[in-house]
């Protein structure tokens, strides 16, 4: 779709604002989460998880929170020019800390990560040679079930991408639209999600809005790496609470902005 400057700009400066109300919404999740111990994020499965929650297990509360502070800010999409924070000192060595952690040195002067493989229990060391084999699930079932699941969160509107492993919901939330995307069909992990905001003419607003990326420990998809199929339904439970919580969410901190009628 071909915009007049005058929508590109009406455009541009609607997804700064759903930016800066996402990005404040950000602090106050992370909050919860912190204050009570991370329930959303220890049901997602992925070696990324596995190596945060290794490492904020030993910090207090105050310092968790100063964490996950950091790290929100790091993850604003436009910017900090556009919010009134900005990452300190203290706020870079806590990032670096999260973002180093498990790295050790692989040859002299020079460190990298660690090849350390988590399930969420235990750990041990990837030797040399040693392929990371994907659990075998049956990834049919499993898009099926997320459907199941997710059909009375994100209502009865369901779409593919011309694929049997991608799929979208969408749900109304004022005059906006929000897509629940997710896929089964990736050779590096079992399944994905993220959410996208959308005008009624449907311009992309948000996207990338996942767990993983408004509580800044990753990019915009969280994913799920299964062990085996007694994981799926734990697996797809989690996903839909948590979608059921965005959305929730949503409904407050989009009120009083809607899209511009021409968009």
């Amino acid at each position: 779709m071909r915009l007049t400057n005058r929508r590109e700009s009406e455009w541009k400066a609607c997804q700064r604002e759903f930016a800066e109300r996402y990005h404040r919404w950000k602090f106050k999740d992370a909050r919860r989460e912190t204050e009570e111990a991370f329930p959303f994020v220890r049901r997602v499965r992925n070696q990324t998880v596995y190596r945060f929650l290794e490492m904020v297990e030993p910090m207090g509360e105050d310092e968790r929170l100063r964490l996950m502070t950091a790290l929100v800010k790091r993850s604003h999409r436009f910017g900090l020019a556009h919010v009134a924070e900005t990452i300190t000192a203290e706020d870079q060595c806590l990032i670096q800390r999260f973002l180093e952690y498990d790295h050790g040195e692989i040859v002299h002067g020079i460190t990298a990560r660690l090849p350390i493989v988590r399930d969420g229990e235990h750990k041990q060391m990837r030797m040399e040679g040693d392929s990371l084999k994907l659990a075998k699930i049956d990834r049919r079932a499993l898009h099926r079930a997320i459907i199941t699941r997710l059909k009375p969160v994100c209502g009865p509107k369901l779409g593919d991408f011309g694929s049997r492993s991608s799929s979208y919901f969408e749900s109304a939330v004022g005059l906006w639209t929000i897509t629940t995307e997710f896929r089964t069909g990736s050779k590096f992990w079992h399944f994905d999600y993220f959410h996208r905001l959308l005008t009624p003419g449907g311009l992309t607003v948000g996207f990338g809005i996942s767990l993983m990326h408004w509580l800044g420990l990753g990019g915009s998809q969280t994913r799920w790496e299964l062990e085996d199929e007694s994981q799926v339904e734990d697996a797809v439970d989690a996903l839909g609470a948590i979608c059921a919580h965005f959305l929730r969410e949503a409904t407050l901190f989009l009120q009083g902005f809607d899209p511009p009628k021409n968009l």
